[in-house]
């Protein structure tokens, strides 16, 4: 590839030109399918994960977010009922 012509007169680094009237790679045919969450298998597209382990861990997983989740709203809320209390209680 040639490298492009910049119109400024500044020294850069030649970037390759590219032919956009060039078709694209032609790529062979993939048969219809997706891919696991968990370990990224490759799976039928009416499938959700590869085993059962994958589900499992997969929900083990969400819980572990949900519980994550429902612990930082719960100091979030402390926090502002603390802050409200002491803010309103007066600097007594």
């Amino acid at each position: 590839m040639k490298p492009c012509s910049s119109s400024s007169g500044a020294k850069s680094r030649a970037l390759p030109c590219y032919n956009r009237a060039m078709e694209s790679p032609q790529f062979p045919s993939v048969s219809s399918h997706k891919h696991c969450p968990v370990c990224g298998q490759s799976i039928p597209p009416d499938a959700q994960f590869c085993s059962i382990e994958c589900e499992q861990s997969m929900a083990a997983r969400s819980r572990s977010q949900r519980r994550t989740t429902l612990i930082l709203v719960g100091l979030l809320a402390l926090i502002i009922i603390l802050w409200l209390y002491f803010s309103l209680r007066g600097g007594g």
